[in-house]
This record gives C-alpha cells, structure tokens and sequence, in this order.
C-alpha cells in the first residue's frame, strides 16, 4: 500500500492513476485502511489466487505475499 502526496492510499506502488483508492488520510487512519472492509476482501481474493477480480492486480507479474500480513 502506499500514500500518495494527497493522502490517498493506493493499493501498490504500480497504481499510478489510483484505480484502487483504499482510503484517505485525511479522513481514516492508516490502521483503519489496513484493516479496512476493502483491503480484507483484496487479501481474501489474492489468498484464493482470485487477482482478476482486483483490476490492478489482473495484469500484474510482481505478485507477493504481502497479503499475509495482518
């Protein structure tokens, strides 16, 4: 996840048009970004090896385990 220079989070590093806004930080903080309903389901779907549902992550070849992470 990353933030960008307005505070939203972003999925990844490769989301450079913010396809997969998690949040702000204006408005949430980062732990409830990361513990968030969105990011919960994004894990779930790459744990089932599910990435077409996640658009960012359809094409990606830098897949991780960062989902693991809680």
């Amino acid at each position: 996840m990353v933030v960008d220079w307005n505070g939203d989070v972003v999925l990844c590093c490769d989301d450079w048009n913010h396809r997969e806004v998690l949040g702000n930080l204006k408005e949430k903080s980062i732990e409830d970004i990361w513990f968030g309903d969105r990011l919960k389901q994004i894990r779930e779907m790459h744990l089932k090896e599910e990435f077409d549902k996640v658009p960012i992550c359809h094409a990606c070849n830098k897949k991780t385990i960062w989902w693991l992470i809680n």
